[in-house]
């Protein structure tokens, strides 16, 4: 009778003769390694003929010794997807049998030069066991671009996403429970990974060999995966944060639909106990490089109550996911200096671009550094002066904070500054007419004026209300004003609350809408408070929309006189005006 013995290769931990202190494994661009796999075989019975196969590296194989007890000989074959493995074969064999694979190999880091389109391939695009895809997994995907920006947004949501957990090796999980477990090791990465990339429409086929682990400080099993372009097969591991470039010590050993790499051995006849022996991987020469740049700058010496920023220009030669941070100084009891807004940041760098921190000292009368690093091996310092007396004048941001997906809306800044975020960049100029393709809360920053303003705008799938209002911009110190509000009921009758907060004045009204209708409500305010206010308009269902305008109130008068009056008295006819042709309700 034949028998079939699998080993499932891809979950055994390997060792290494490395130093990991000294090692930041994405800069290696070269590794030649010593890789021995080895192993017993007890036979019992009488066994006609014993075959055991084995993965080994695809690409870059510089040497290879197969020793075995009983006459073993072998050969290479290949499975159904074209990859290489090395046969051991027994005929009768007794006893115990030894045997070692002792290969030297040598890799390098894939580069990717230029972004390129993404390849059609049905094939590539088909679930499996592993690989499911049902409505949350596509929600999780949305929206579905077929690019290779959105492929490595996809890399970075799934690293983000799922704690890297030891107690997952070994389990087999498929896409849609590691997506409600939210943990896992590089199987389940991938898994996740390939399953979101599918649902894209973007071909996707599992890569398993050895990479080095910088968690567990040694070699180990591995798993990724690709995507097809039309320049061929681009890498992404989600579990290490890489896309695009690949370090070299990624080692494949074979491309598959999933994480189905097996090692096998079969027999005829008798019985056979395989003792396999963790694989064996020393390191025997290695190069790093850094294949980022970072030149940083910033605002200038600041008080203690001021706000400032850090610009790190970033630019490589190729495209790579990239992992940057801007860490603060410290002082002697290990605080902190400089409080920075999101420190850390991953982008898809495929041209030069500029990243921007913004921070608040948290002390005063110092030179603080500010560390701006990357883990392709990209650092840069600038030194931030924190003393002096505050030059902050108010600034603002005004639009929507609540607006569906794909809503046009526009966002407006006060003056001229950095306007920035960091999910779309830098954007030139006041006005910033954008939508969003994507449900999620997102943070838009104005920075000037030694100031930082930040806005964050929830982007939903459904709204229940539409709200805009109209306010003036500037108004006299006691003078009256009014605030149009207009509100559309977007998904059946509702009688929602109203609430207008300006300074220390609220006022709520509970309105009745039909469905689809749209009414207009006026408010009369007091400017009591000079300077740019916020005016924060809500209305609250089973939902809330939201918007936010800002009201500049002039210095106070000392003496008003009959020309002060007079100014008064237009101010409050003007802004009658404007209610009444908004109308009431």
């Amino acid at each position: 009778m034949k028998k079939i013995l699998i080993i499932f290769a891809v979950f055994l931990l390997l060792a290494v003769m490395v130093n990991a202190e000294q090692l930041n494994v994405k800069t290696i661009d070269y590794v030649k390694l010593k890789i021995t796999q080895s192993g017993s075989l007890n036979i019992n019975g009488i066994v006609e003929k014993a075959n055991l196969s084995y993965y080994v590296p695809q690409n870059g194989i510089q040497n290879i010794d197969v020793i075995g007890d009983g006459g073993m000989i072998w050969r290479y074959i290949f499975d159904s997807f074209n990859n290489k493995m090395v046969l051991l074969e027994w005929k009768k064999p007794t006893g115990m049998l030894n045997y070692r694979i002792e290969i030297t190999v040598e890799n390098r880091a894939k580069h990717m030069p230029v972004s390129t389109a993404i390849g059609t391939d049905d094939f590539y695009l088909k679930q499996t066991d592993s690989i499911r895809i049902n409505d949350d997994i596509r929600q999780f995907a949305f929206p579905f671009e077929k690019s290779m920006k959105r492929a490595a947004e996809l890399t970075a949501m799934v690293n983000d996403y799922l704690t890297y957990d030891l107690s997952y090796v070994s389990r087999d999980l498929p896409s849609d429970q590691i997506l409600k477990e939210k943990r896992g090791v590089c199987v389940q990465y991938a898994n996740l990974l390939a399953a979101l990339l599918k649902a894209s429409d973007i071909p996707t086929r599992y890569v398993v060999g050895y990479a080095y682990s910088s968690v567990q400080e040694k070699f180990i099993g591995h798993t990724w995966v690709e995507i097809l372009t039309d320049n061929g097969w681009v890498a992404l591991d989600p579990t290490w944060l890489e896309a695009g470039y690949l370090d070299a010590t990624h080692v494949e050993n074979a491309y598959l639909m999933d994480n189905g790499q097996t090692d096998t051995l079969t027999y005829l006849g008798g019985d056979i106990d395989w003792t396999r022996t963790n694989d064996q991987i020393e390191m025997l020469e290695y190069t790093q490089n850094s294949i980022t740049t970072i030149k940083v700058s910033g605002s200038g010496g600041i008080a203690p109550t001021d706000y400032g920023y850090v610009k790190a220009a970033v630019s490589s030669d190729e495209c790579t996911l990239l992992d940057i941070t801007a860490n603060s100084c410290v002082d002697s009891n290990g605080v902190r200096q400089l409080d920075i807004q999101v420190p850390n940041r991953t982008l898809w760098l495929c041209e030069p671009q500029d990243v921007y921190w913004f921070f608040k000292p948290t002390g005063n009368n110092y030179i603080c550094p500010v560390s701006v690093y990357d883990q392709m091996g990209g650092r840069s310092e600038y030194r931030v002066t924190v003393g002096g007396k505050s030059q902050q004048s108010p600034i603002f941001i005004t639009g929507p904070e609540t607006v569906l997906v794909n809503e046009l809306f526009t966002l407006t800044a006060s003056t001229d500054g950095i306007f920035y975020s960091t999910d779309f960049g830098l954007h030139a100029g006041t006005g910033w007419r954008l939508s969003i393709k994507k449900s999620g809360v997102y943070k838009f920053y104005l920075y000037a004026k030694n100031n930082l303003y930040e806005k964050t705008i929830n982007v939903v799938q459904t709204k229940e209300f539409g709200l805009s209002a109209e306010a003036p911009n500037t108004v006299n110190f006691n003078a009256p004003f009014y605030v149009n509000v207009t509100v559309k009921s977007l998904l059946g009758d509702a009688t929602p609350l109203l609430t207008v907060k300006y300074t220390n004045q609220t006022v709520k009204q509970v309105v009745s809408l039909k469905s689809g209708e749209e009414k207009i409500f006026v408010f009369r305010l007091i400017a009591n408070k000079e300077g740019p206010n916020d005016i924060s308009i809500s209305v609250t269902g089973n939902s809330l929309a939201s918007q936010t305008l800002i009201v500049n109130t002039l210095q106070e008068r000392k003496s008003g006189g009959v020309f002060g009056a007079i100014a008064d008295f237009f101010s409050g006819i003007i802004s009658a005006i404007m209610g009444l042709f908004g109308g009431k309700s």
